[in-house]
């Protein structure tokens, strides 16, 4: 964090520069204390070698109900796990 301000600093940023690298910095350091993108969250059989896996492939925030929430993805996949 100290390094983003020494930047927005060195940089001459406007206010609105501030308030999004800042709000940015914060998303992603509460995000990733609990979970990684690319990481895996859970495996479903669907077939005799075939599998189904989802995995977070982003964040986002909702501002009705104040939360942090992973989008995740669902890969089809043939092999072991």
């Amino acid at each position: 964090m100290f390094k983003l301000i020494i930047s927005l600093l060195l940089n001459n940023a406007k206010s609105h520069d501030w308030k999004l690298q800042i709000a940015a910095h914060l998303l992603k350091d509460a995000f990733f204390k609990d979970t990684k993108v690319g990481e895996v969250v859970s495996y479903k059989k669907v077939g005799h070698k075939n599998y189904k896996r989802k995995e977070v492939v982003g964040i986002a925030y909702n501002f009705r109900t104040n939360s942090i929430t992973s989008l995740t993805e669902e890969i089809s996949f043939k092999g072991n796990i």
